[in-house]
């Protein structure tokens, strides 16, 4: 288990049995905080599907505070405005205005893969993930 699978454990390692460490990259699962999400192919970030934020919004896999307030990054070829939060020892990017969030969420809903800078994210499940994460919302069940 490499340093970066470690970090993320806590975060989304699920009750469900579908949940192993080396299917994260490879299709989205709904995580342990309910919500759905998906780690990049590179293991350097994680994207989950935030009810709370209004949509998809990364996270850094490796501990650290965040150094700035707001960000400007790449996704899907068309830059973006992240605002910077800190969650635990992670820092999460969150789209900053309602086009920041329709270029993420949209590029998460049509797209086969998510660019994200240098890092990519499958698509595979996402769907899927967030029905399961919004019955899960509403019934407190995950069946």
């Amino acid at each position: 288990m490499n340093r970066y699978q470690l970090a993320i454990i806590g975060l989304l390692v699920s009750t469900s049995a579908f949940a192993k460490i080396e299917n994260l990259a490879e299709h989205w699962q709904v995580a342990s905080n309910n919500n759905a999400a998906v780690l990049s192919q590179d293991q350097g970030y994680i994207a989950e599907f935030s009810f709370a934020d209004g949509g998809v919004i990364i996270s850094s896999t490796i501990n650290g505070s965040c150094t700035s307030t707001q960000q400007q990054h790449h996704v899907a070829g068309k830059l973006v405005t992240f605002e910077l939060k800190q969650h635990n020892k992670h820092c999460s990017l969150i789209p900053k205005k309602i086009k920041d969030k329709a270029i993420v969420n949209s590029s998460f809903n049509r797209l086969k893969t998510v660019s994200f800078n240098n890092a990519s994210f499958t698509t595979k499940g996402f769907h899927d993930a967030l029905i399961q994460a919004e019955k899960i919302r509403f019934t407190g069940k995950n069946s």
